[in-house]
C-alpha cells in the first residue's frame, strides 16, 4: 500500500444525499477534512452563527497537493492530466490544447506521451505546475468524490497509473455537473 498523508479508507457518501442540501453540504465538508486528516471542529462546523468559519485547512490542503504531484509525481499520469484539462476552471490556467498536426491535418497524428500545446511541448515542469494549480478544483463539491476514488485508486494498487479507466471518466463527467 502506498502510504500517503490522506485518509482515504473511506467512501464518499455526501454526493447520495439529494433531497436535504444542508445535510449534504455538511456531510461533505467532514469527508473532506476526514480525507484530508484535518482536525474538525464540528461546533463551528454546524454553526449557523458565523457563517465565515473556514473548516478547511489551506496549509494542510496545500501539504498533500504538493504530496501528489512532488513524491507520488501525479502530474505523471497523462490519462489523469488530460481529464483535468478539460475543467473548465483549468482553461483559465493554461493554454488550451492543439493537436500536433494542426498545421497540416492531413497527417495523422500519432499518440505521445508529451502534452502538446499552443506554444509546443509542455515540460514536465509546466505539467507538474499545471497540476498543482489545478487540483484545488477537484475538491469542489461535484468533483470531490470522485477525486477521493482517484485517491482510493493509487493508493489500492500502489500506482500513480493506476486510476481506473471508470474513475477518470467519473471525475470528467463532474466537470460538467459542476456548470
Amino acid at each position: 500500500m502506498v502510504d500517503i498523508p490522506y485518509n482515504w479508507e473511506f467512501v464518499c457518501t455526501y454526493q447520495m444525499i439529494d433531497d436535504d442540501p444542508e445535510m449534504a453540504n455538511f456531510l461533505y465538508q467532514i469527508q473532506v477534512t476526514t480525507a484530508f486528516c484535518m482536525k474538525q471542529n464540528l461546533i463551528d462546523m454546524m454553526s449557523d452563527t458565523n457563517p465565515e468559519t473556514n473548516v478547511f485547512e489551506s496549509k494542510r490542503v496545500q501539504e498533500l497537493f504538493d504530496y501528489l504531484v512532488d513524491v507520488m509525481h501525479l502530474h505523471k499520469n497523462t490519462k489523469f492530466v488530460d481529464i483535468l484539462r478539460k475543467h473548465p476552471m483549468t482553461l483559465l490556467i493554461t493554454p488550451p490544447i492543439t493537436p500536433p498536426n494542426a498545421q497540416n491535418p492531413e497527417q495523422p497524428h500519432e499518440q505521445s506521451t508529451d502534452t502538446v500545446t499552443a506554444t509546443g511541448t509542455d515540460t514536465d515542469a509546466s505539467t507538474k505546475q499545471f497540476v498543482r494549480n489545478s487540483l484545488l478544483w477537484l475538491i469542489s463539491f461535484h468533483s470531490f468524490h470522485v477525486f477521493h476514488k482517484c485517491i482510493i485508486d493509487i493508493a489500492t494498487y500502489n500506482d500513480i497509473h493506476c486510476i481506473t479507466d471508470e474513475n477518470l471518466k467519473l471525475l470528467e463527467q463532474s466537470f460538467k455537473d459542476e456548470s
